[in-house]
């Protein structure tokens, strides 16, 4: 998702933005299939998101802008909503914990010489 998605998607064409979508959709749906899981109660909450909330977090607040662009594009303002309620008990895990929001940023080379 870092690789893949800007951070900011105002201004993007759409043809790059489809482009963007359909890197990332294996993630998406993997979280949501995850998402739908918790909600079915097929997996205990509290270990995955003890486990996991650090990378839903980051990877929906990564995510958002083009989902939420998706779903006006699809009129289907349910899509991916289970990597959205994952988003939701990772951010009240984070803040039942009392952790600061976590910085997005971009990946950098380091440059050997």
């Amino acid at each position: 998702i870092y690789d893949s998605l800007p951070e900011y998607i105002e201004g993007i064409p759409k043809s790059q933005l489809i482009t963007h979508l359909h890197k990332a959709e294996e993630a998406f749906m993997a979280f949501d299939k995850a998402g739908y899981l918790v909600h079915q109660k097929h997996i205990n909450i509290v270990p995955f998101i003890e486990n996991y909330w650090l990378l839903i977090w980051v990877c929906w607040k990564k995510s958002k802008d083009i989902i939420s662009w998706a779903r006006e594009q699809a009129y289907h303002k349910d899509f991916l909503d289970k990597f959205e309620l994952l988003f939701r008990y990772a951010d009240a895990y984070r803040r039942y914990k009392n952790y600061p929001e976590p910085r997005l940023y971009r990946p950098t080379k380091i440059l050997l010489r």
